[in-house]
């Protein structure tokens, strides 16, 4: 079939078991116009852009039960736009099995900047249990031309800034460590020639079926900087 100027292509299929329902997903995208396909859906014209490359989903399992749940995830998207937020190129690239969920690459690219996700998040019994499932994710960014990146915010920052660190979950817990190092920092009225940084949080997630909370909520954090 055609939508938003594109093709799409597959089927998605529910069936009932006592409880729940088994999904059987399969679907391919390309050539999709974002903002063509918002607007189709009732969002203004726009509010979303972007030129789906190619989209591909290869689903499966039991649809409250993400521990069952196999298969694969792929897209290539361009030209992203939103909200005056800018991005060349977001990519995504996700396996589903045996409990696992491993993300081989989550990125966005703008101009000679980028981003880059990876690593592991266990699959928990239910839906709900995403808040609290263990996981090991790797962060790095690569961003000589920060003023580029941040051209959305009122005062965009200049520089160049190049960051890793990990983000690690267990027994209900979230840790992150990180690194960052800068140069020629500026924004507004304040400037540093170099930057160096660790950074380290810890924060306690809620429990399965707590209400929502701040994102400050049960977090401590730690920051050495030093600046010239």
């Amino acid at each position: 079939m055609s939508a938003g100027g594109g093709e799409i292509e597959g089927n998605v299929g529910l069936s009932t078991t006592k409880s729940s329902f088994e999904m059987e997903t399969k679907v391919k995208a390309s050539g999709i116009s974002l903002g063509q396909l918002s607007e189709y859906f009732g969002r203004p014209a726009g509010a979303l852009a972007g030129d789906v490359k190619k989209f591909q989903m290869d689903w499966h399992g039991t649809l409250d039960e993400p521990q069952s749940w196999h298969g694969t995830i792929t897209a290539q998207i361009d030209n992203v736009r939103q909200s005056g937020i800018a991005l060349d190129h977001v990519g995504l690239n996700i396996l589903a099995e045996n409990g696992t969920a491993t993300v081989r690459e989550a990125r966005i690219d703008r101009g000679m900047n980028h981003a880059r996700l990876a690593g592991t998040v266990q699959l928990p019994k239910t839906t709900e249990g995403f808040r609290r499932t263990p996981g090991d994710l790797r962060l790095t960014v690569d961003a000589p031309n920060l003023k580029e990146l941040t051209a959305f915010l009122p005062t965009p920052v200049t520089g160049s800034l190049q960051a890793s660190g990990k983000i690690r979950t267990e027994n209900s817990i979230a840790h992150l460590e990180l690194t960052a190092q800068g140069d020629l920092l500026g924004f507004g009225k304040a400037a540093a020639k170099t930057l160096r940084a660790k950074m380290s949080a810890t924060k306690k997630l809620p429990a399965t079926g707590a209400s929502e909370e701040p994102f400050y909520a049960n977090l401590t954090s730690s920051i050495h900087a030093e600046l010239e």
